[in-house]
């Protein structure tokens, strides 16, 4: 089991449009889900409202999904939030749900959806362009016992999205909307990157963006060179819950390619027997080709750019 829980990013300003969002979210849904009717909430192929492909994102089928998206959006949207402004960060959010319910009604068959999947993929698209090597912590019970890890953004945010395309090439008829999930990824990332491209979004001090890294550029230094005294950076400000310290073990957190091919084996399995149960029993030639291409993509990525994310 491998549960994320905070991201190390330093906040400029407190993420209130994300905490309002949350909240809200967390508010409608509840009420959604007791009254039992969720009305203009449900983005609809037939029959629905025009504020669907919207609103949508505000409601939850249950608890768990309501639960579920929330702490991820807790876990990637306060650096985001704190990065882009709060009408900024808003604008995303709400530009990543559209995007994403527009995918699901173009390239889905489905007849109704629910839920802010879509949008907070989006935030992630964002997070992973601003802070592709910050660490996120995560538990991780395993044969070692409770071990609390670290790993890059990136990576955490690649394999989320490696899932969702991986399931639509498996599945596109399952019941969760892949497809709103890689079309608000897209949308996000794609924003976070013109802002980055453009000059909106400067450099900041200690950090690298995507565009660095892919261009192997030193981190960024703002103001005088130090002479004697190097410069100490401040520690980053966490809005996240915390462990005690002493409560787990901590060990830095390693990718190799051995753990790379181990991760796309154990990745795999969920695929097959939750999301194309069909192909449990004589894989078709297209499922071996999807997953033969999905483990050369996360080998490639690893070679070819793995000491620097």
């Amino acid at each position: 089991m491998f549960f994320p829980y905070a991201a190390d990013v330093s906040l400029e300003r407190p993420p209130i449009a994300n905490w309002l969002l949350i909240a809200i979210t967390a508010a409608v849904s509840g009420l959604l889900i007791a009254a039992g009717d969720f009305g203009p909430f449900v983005l609809q192929r037939e029959g629905g409202s025009a504020g669907g492909i919207l609103l949508y994102a505000f409601a939850h089928g249950g608890v768990l999904h309501l639960a579920g998206n929330l702490w991820f959006l807790w876990l990637f949207g306060n650096g985001v939030n704190a990065r882009l402004g709060h009408p900024g960060y808003v604008a995303l959010y709400a530009g990543a749900a559209v995007v994403g319910g527009l995918a699901w009604l173009v390239f889905s068959a489905g007849t109704g959806m629910v839920g802010a999947s879509a949008a907070i993929m989006g935030v992630a698209g964002a997070f992973l362009v601003l802070y592709p090597q910050n660490s996120i912590r995560a538990i991780w019970l395993g044969w070692r016992g409770c071990l609390t890890e670290e790993v890059r953004g990136f990576w955490l945010v690649f394999l989320y999205v490696a899932f969702d395309v991986l399931a639509l090439v498996l599945d596109s008829s399952s019941q969760v909307a892949h497809v709103a999930h890689v079309g608000g990824f897209l949308a996000g990332a794609g924003a976070a990157l013109l802002l980055v491209l453009t000059g909106v979004l400067g450099p900041r001090e200690g950090e690298r963006n995507l565009i660095d890294v892919f261009r192997n550029d030193a981190p960024v230094r703002l103001g005088p060179p130090a002479v004697e005294t190097p410069i100490e950076f401040p520690t980053a400000r966490s809005y996240g819950p915390r462990l005690r310290r002493g409560a787990l073990r901590s060990r830095p957190f390693q990718w190799n390619p051995v753990v790379t091919l181990f991760s796309a084996g154990v990745f795999a399995v969920p695929v097959f027997v939750y999301v194309a149960p069909d192909v449990t029993g004589a894989a078709t030639a297209e499922t071996l080709l999807a997953l033969f291409l999905a483990i050369v993509a996360l080998l490639f990525v690893w070679l070819q750019w793995g000491d620097r994310i």
